[in-house]
Formats: C-alpha cells, sequence, structure tokens
C-alpha cells in the first residue's frame, strides 16, 4: 500500500518538476526573443 502511495508521489513530482521546467524554458524563450 505504501509503496504504491510512494511511487505515486514521485511520478506527481517529477511531472510537477517537468511542467515547472517547461514553464520556465517558455518563459525565458519568451523574454528572450
Amino acid at each position: 500500500m505504501e509503496d504504491r502511495l510512494v511511487a505515486r508521489n514521485i511520478s506527481v513530482t517529477v511531472g510537477t518538476i517537468a511542467l515547472v521546467a517547461i514553464g520556465l524554458v517558455i518563459i525565458s524563450m519568451t523574454i528572450g526573443g
């Protein structure tokens, strides 16, 4: 049970970080170009 929750939390965290990273890249491109 706990292993599944940990795996879900990890996947959610990774997904959130990915979205933030993509957002930062888009913002940087918008500001830069």
